[in-house]
């Protein structure tokens, strides 16, 4: 279990919270994070708080996610706070899934029919940038938890690890892109003969 100090953890000015409530948000915030992402984060980014606790209006909010704080936890008195981010979140989500299926056919086209175009070394570099833009967005993203009376936003990097990462979402992006591919392949087979 990876010991959280007391540096890397910020709180609101306006938080109600008494003392006693951190070491029982802590220990949520270990129980739905990655150990190996904490100390990683600990250990690279000693300046980047790590918890932000008592989290009770936008303001607050804003400033949390601008200093990139990876585990955010919100006032449970404030449900004005959690819907408006659970709906934040949900259509960042969508919004994810959009690109994450464009980015995907994209290359699958461009792998089917993509030998006669005339700027052939300019297209897969723009792919590519796409790509790592759309995957660096989503370990970015933060995903809404809630335990008992703790409501929590954790960032992906802070619950996953790059390799799980990459098994969730890596391997399926990939198999798409192939059988999208392989689905151009077979219209254009069809288109030619017919």
């Amino acid at each position: 279990m990876v010991q959280i100090p007391p540096s890397a953890i910020i709180s609101s000015k306006l938080s109600p919270l008494k003392p006693a409530d951190i070491p029982r948000i802590l220990q949520c915030v270990q129980a739905n994070c990655s150990e190996h992402c904490l100390a990683h984060h600990l250990r690279c980014k000693p300046d980047i708080a790590l918890v932000a606790i008592g989290i009770s209006n936008p303001h607050d909010m804003q400033r949390a996610m601008a200093a990139n704080v990876p585990v955010i936890h919100i006032e449970k008195d404030c449900e004005a706070l959690q819907g408006a981010y659970r709906r934040h979140v949900r259509d960042v989500k969508y919004i994810r899934l959009i690109h994450g299926l464009l980015s995907s056919s994209l290359w699958g086209f461009f792998l089917a029919f993509g030998r006669g175009y005339r700027y052939r070394r300019l297209y897969p570099a723009l792919l590519a940038a796409y790509t790592v833009y759309f995957f660096r967005s989503l370990r970015q993203d933060y995903n809404v938890v809630e335990d008992k009376d703790q409501f929590l936003l954790i960032r992906d990097d802070a619950q996953r690890t790059g390799f799980q990462f990459i098994v969730k979402l890596g391997l399926p992006y990939s198999i798409q892109s192939l059988s999208i591919y392989l689905f151009s392949r077979e219209i254009h087979s069809f288109l030619e003969h017919n």
